[in-house]
Parts: C-alpha cells; structure tokens; sequence
C-alpha cells in the first residue's frame, strides 16, 4: 500500500518531469523560431541567388553582343583597309599609263600653290630680319657713338674737377702749414719768456735762500727761529695728544714730520718727561728725512756742517 511519502515522491518526480517538460518546449520553440528566419534567410539567398544569374546573363548578352560589334569593326576595317589599298593601286597603275598630268593638275596643284606662297612668305620674312637687323646695326653705331662722346664729357669734367680739388687742397694746406707755423713760433717764443722769467726767479730765490743758510749755522737763532716755533709747536702737540701717523696723515702733515719726532723705542718715550729734555741735546736726533719734513734740501741739511750720527739740530753740538 503506498504511503503518503511515496505519494510526495511522486508529485516531486511529476513537478520535475514537467519543469523538464517545460524547458524542452521553450527548448522548441526557440527552435522553431530560428528554422522560421533560416527558411526566411534561405529564401532571401534564392532571391539574390536569381538576381545573380539574371545580371549574369545580362553581362553573358552584352559580350555577346559587343563581340558582334568587334566582328562588324573588323569586317568594316578589312574592307576599308582592302579599298584603300585597291585605290592606291588604281593612282599608281594611273601614274604607270602615263596620265601623269591629269594626276598633277588634280592632286598636286593646290599643294603647289601652297608651297609657293610660304616660299613667298618666307622671303618676306627674310627681308624683314634684314631690315631690323640693318635697324639694330644703325642703332648701336648711333648708341656706340653717343656712349664715347659722354665718356669723354665726364672724363673731362672729371680731371677738371680734380685739378680745382687739388689746387684748392695745396692752397689750404699751405695757409694751415703757415698758420701751425705761426702759432708754434709764438707759442716757443712764450715758453722761453716764462721759462727766462721762472729760470730767473728761481736762481734768485735759491740765491737768497742759500745766502740766509750759509750766513746762518744755527736754525733756532738769527734766521733759523722761523723754524723755532714750528718745532715747538709740533713736539707740544705731539707729547700731549700722542698722535699716531693716521692721525698726522687726517692732520695733512707728511710723514716725514711723524719721523721727525719719533724717538727711538728703546731709548726715549714721547709722552713723558724725557721729551722735555730732547732741548738740553741729548736725545731726537734729525735725520735726513726729518729735515725734507722742514722743508731744508739736503744741499741745505749738508750746509749746517750735520752727520746724522754725530749731530742734534735741538742738542748741545749745535747750540755749542
């Protein structure tokens, strides 16, 4: 006896069966649709498939036909080619019986008169390159002609300008030449006056400078204080304020001024008291250079009878 599971089992199996069922005739269908649009696409290949042999025995007419025409052509061709050839035959047999001037007067007279009227047109042509070239000739001898009597108008010209340049060029350099002349002997004969006038100045002033020095051994008495107050000066300065040469150089002084009070570093100091005694004689002793800082040349510096080494222009040897 079945039970309720078999019943179950069964309706499952049917469901199955069915849904399989149902696959199968979409299966079909789907199936039945494209043997539809084959069929429809086959009956369109036999549509065009008709079409191709229809356009082909249209072109299989048409070369048919055309080859009748090739055929016609050549017939056509062959005759003319078969006529042309019985007419020359016809000329030349003409010619061989002797109807030579029938055959001229027919054929060749026209060709005739054409050559003899471009014979005559050629020689007609002829003389009108004669003629130009006869025009050309004239022309260029004219031109020719022309040309030389131009030349020679400028060249003339030329020379007669260049001999008025040149002239005139000679006549100006002479007046400079005589004005530079002029100018340079006034300007000599002006250096000479000054320089007769310094040149005199200068032997004067030298005598009298070399007079007063001579006459005058020791610089801080008779002619020699002018020096006096100076040195004073400088050395009071120099011992209160220290002054170092950057400071004498912003002062204007040269340097030979500096060194002129510079004591040696082992022997003196320039702020104390010993400066005081550089006037008893025994210390700063003038160099050559200190008396360039005076102003005194060395024929000056040699007149005072003074060796650097031996002498003090402030000290005992000279106040002695």
């Amino acid at each position: 006896m079945a039970t309720a599971a078999d019943v179950q089992a069964v309706r499952a199996r049917i469901a199955a069966l069915q849904a399989t069922l149902d696959t199968l005739n979409a299966e079909i269908a789907a199936l039945s649709q494209k043997t539809i649009t084959f069929n429809a696409e086959g009956d369109s290949a036999k549509e065009a498939t008709g079409k191709a042999k229809a356009y082909k025995t249209a072109i299989e007419a048409k070369i048919e036909n055309l080859s009748g025409k090739v055929d016609s052509y050549k017939t056509q061709f062959r005759e003319w080619v078969e006529e042309m050839a019985a007419s020359v035959l016809s000329l030349a047999k003409a010619y061989a019986d002797n109807a030579v001037d029938a055959f001229d007067r027919e054929k060749f007279d026209p060709l005739k008169q054409r050559v003899d009227t471009i014979n005559t047109d050629v020689g007609t042509l002829k003389a009108d390159v004669q003629a130009l070239d006869t025009r050309v000739t004239d022309e260029v001898f004219v031109l020719n002609e022309r040309i030389t009597g131009e030349v020679d108008t400028l060249n003339g010209r030329v020379t007669a300008e260049v001999k008025t340049l040149d002239g005139r060029i000679t006549s100006e350099v002479g007046a400079l030449n005589g004005r530079i002349t002029t100018e340079v002997n006034t300007l000599n004969k002006r250096i000479d006056r000054e320089a007769d006038i310094l040149d005199r100045k200068i032997t004067f002033e030298t005598g009298r400078i070399t007079k007063r020095l001579n006459t005058t051994r020791d610089p801080l008495r008779g002619d020699g204080r002018a020096y006096e107050g100076a040195l004073v000066s400088l050395l009071g300065l120099h011992r209160e304020n220290a002054l170092t040469a950057a400071q004498y150089d912003a002062l204007g002084l040269p340097a030979g001024v500096y060194d002129l009070y510079e004591p040696k570093a082992l022997e003196h100091d320039m702020n104390g008291a010993q400066m005081l005694d550089a006037w008893t004689g025994e210390f700063a002793m003038l160099t050559a250079a200190a008396y360039d800082a005076l102003g005194l040349t060395a024929e000056a510096y040699d007149g005072y009878g003074l060796k650097s080494a031996q002498y003090d222009l402030l000290g005992a040897g000279m106040l002695g």
